[in-house]
């Protein structure tokens, strides 16, 4: 696109179906009144009970005041386990990205000795086909 416009030619990237303002009508529309509080009374139901913290084995106390202070760590796996992981996937009719979550939880139960963890995932929320060119999300 840069060179294009840099170039004085037109943008080559198709119009969008939708603009991001829309989106945020449809979710406003969707996460307010009788939907939003059947939504909260669903996830308070299923997890409730869940633990709240995960008693990991630590080099250093936690701090008294949660703080989600964090860091991340690149991984890179090598060409032959990531086939490997793939073909798991498909056996098992899942993502690589479901059979990866998998296997944290279990790494994770192992380690905390607890038999439920909760895990978190951030989503796309990309549920319209004409939401994936879009810009925002």
């Amino acid at each position: 696109m840069y060179p294009a416009l840099r170039h004085g030619k037109a943008d080559p990237l198709p119009a969008l179906a939708v603009q991001y303002a829309d989106y945020a009508v449809w979710q406003q529309s969707w996460m307010s009144g009788e939907r939003l509080q059947h939504q909260a009374a669903y996830w308070r139901q299923t997890l409730d009970g869940a633990p709240t913290l995960l008693t990991l084995p630590t080099d250093r106390p936690r701090p008294a005041q949660q703080d989600f202070a964090g860091a991340s760590l690149a991984v890179r796996l090598d060409g032959q386990l990531t086939a490997g992981l793939r073909a798991l996937a498909q056996r098992q009719g899942v993502t690589l990205y479901m059979t990866l979550m998998t296997a944290w939880g279990a790494l994770l139960a192992r380690l905390s000795g607890q038999a439920e963890v909760v895990i978190g995932s951030p989503i796309a929320g990309r549920g319209r086909a004409e939401l994936e060119g879009l810009i925002g999300l």
